[in-house]
């Protein structure tokens, strides 16, 4: 089968009637405090939807519990995934006056790129389980090498799609969908089936 372009991808949102209604309500959402998590939920959903290939042209419905807490739960992800880049940087500008300072900002650096590439295949694995921990879990993480080429050709389109399309909040969150869809049409391959029950198991 081959693969979304990124035109395709951008395409997408389209095909739900209530598109406009729907990105509106998102963008504006995404750029108030507190209430993002609604947004970052609402996209995480979506990206849910498309790891379980379930066939649909329609963007999901807005549900306010299921999206906050989606939210709230892929933003903690998001935070613990950048702890040892964010102590590592924190240590070199601590000890910037010590030998140690290039080793420390070098490893910094380098575990939030791994924390940037890595966190896509993350969040899969919760969404794809059901449970947090498996966004964690060394064994499952490191199956990304099985797929490291197909993953990061998608991983770099996004990245693209996202760089080259920043503008405003509305704009952000309309391409954080194809951009889910890409990284969930990827991953999907790779995850084992998942039941799809939103209910999420620690």
């Amino acid at each position: 089968m081959p693969k979304t372009t990124v035109t395709e991808a951008l395409g997408i949102p389209f095909g739900d009637e209530h598109w406009i209604r729907k990105v509106l309500v998102g963008g504006l959402l995404l750029g108030i405090p507190i209430l993002c998590f609604f947004s970052i939920g609402y996209i995480v959903a979506f990206y849910r939807s498309c790891l379980l290939r379930e066939p649909s042209k329609r963007l999901p419905g807005w549900d306010a519990k299921e999206s906050f807490l989606l939210g709230v739960k892929a933003f903690l992800i998001c935070v613990l995934y950048f702890v040892p880049a964010t102590l590592l940087l924190w240590l070199a500008h601590v000890f910037s006056e010590s030998s140690a300072w290039a080793t420390l900002l070098v490893l910094g650096v380098a575990f939030a790129i791994v924390g940037v590439v890595a966190l896509p295949w993350g969040i899969a694995l919760w969404l794809g389980s059901n449970r947090i921990k498996s966004a964690f879990s060394p064994a499952k993480l490191f199956k990304v090498v099985g797929f490291l080429g197909e993953y990061l050709d998608a991983f770099i389109r996004c990245l693209l799609l996202f760089i080259f399309s920043v503008g405003t909040v509305f704009v952000a969150f309309f391409v954080s969908l194809p951009i889910a869809y890409l990284l969930g049409e990827v991953c999907a391959k790779y995850l084992q089936a998942a039941p799809k029950n939103p209910a999420d198991a620690p």
